[in-house]
């Protein structure tokens, strides 16, 4: 019987420490995660200059000046981004467009292009509240210039393939939305160009290049 108090005492030793183990498991497996979602969308739209680098084709004057004057275009961008960890995929919208005028003609030259794209995150936005990413696309862009020679509509145009590629910065001003620079570059062209001037359609069979490097800025909403 004098063993009876020890046989208890054991017991009730064990079943407290077991109960202490149970409580820390639950502790452990209750505590707040602070996984950062790997997953994250983005919508952005960007303003800026860009220069085209080679002549511009089609043009209603072909003086030096006036060509000079309608390489320097406004740019505009909006995108659709996907990223996941360090990788992103989305599509791009982009558009150039210049205005100017002789005293007898005027020139609306317009690119207009529209692409998918993948990116790589050289910093990533979380946890830290500055990224860059490179990125990178092919797809389709539409050449024109819309002029008047003498009060008569003019449209020179050509529907071309086309690749962008950009190295971008962003700063994050909170959860959802950032502040983003961006320096692209663009190529594109085609071995002729459609002309139609006086209700009349015909071909010029003038090779040309499309070459653009410019710089935006925007905003950047993530969700």
């Amino acid at each position: 019987m004098k063993s009876f108090p020890v046989i208890v005492t054991s017991l009730i030793l064990a079943l407290s420490t077991n109960a202490q183990a149970q409580g820390a498991d639950t502790t452990v497996n209750n505590a707040p995660k602070n996984d950062v979602p790997r997953t994250e969308c983005s919508l952005s739209a960007h303003l800026g200059y860009s220069r085209l680098l080679e002549e511009a084709v089609g043009l209603s004057n072909a003086s030096k000046g006036h060509n000079n004057k309608l390489r320097s275009m406004f740019a505009a961008d909006l995108q659709f981004e996907v990223r996941i960890a360090w990788f992103s995929c989305g599509v791009l919208f982009l558009s150039y467009v210049s205005i100017g005028s002789t005293e007898h003609t005027t020139d609306r030259v317009a690119i207009y292009s529209f692409m998918p794209q993948f990116g790589f995150y050289i910093i990533k936005p979380q946890p830290s509240r500055i990224a860059v990413k490179m990125q990178t696309g092919m797809g389709y862009a539409i050449y024109e210039n819309n002029s008047t020679v003498f009060g008569q509509k003019r449209l020179a145009h050509q529907n071309c393939f086309a690749m962008s590629s950009s190295l971008s910065g962003l700063y994050r001003l909170s959860s959802h939305l950032s502040l983003s620079l961006e320096a692209r570059y663009f190529a594109s062209g085609h071995m002729h160009f459609n002309v139609n001037y006086h209700e009349q359609s015909f071909i010029v069979y003038q090779p040309f290049l499309l070459l653009q490097v410019g710089i935006m800025a925007g905003v950047n909403y993530t969700f």
